[in-house]
């Protein structure tokens, strides 16, 4: 829920608009990993991932299509 809270207050993170969080290629993953990095949002976003059941994408700087960090 704290992923929801975070976006209905209006706020933004690195991910938003881009594709590479989506993407198959290892350069764009890596990009989109790196930018995580400073993301207020990042925990709240892997928790949700592992909540829902991710298994493709790039949530919270972890890979899930390498399995649940």
């Amino acid at each position: 829920m704290h992923l929801q809270n975070y976006f209905a207050a209006g706020e933004t993170t690195p991910c938003a608009g881009r594709n590479e969080w989506l993407s198959s290629r290892a350069a764009d993953k890596q990009t989109a990993i790196r930018l995580c990095g400073d993301c207020p949002a990042k925990a709240a976003c892997r928790d949700f991932a592992q909540t829902n059941n991710e298994s493709f994408g790039i949530w919270g700087g972890h890979d899930f299509s390498k399995g649940k960090p």
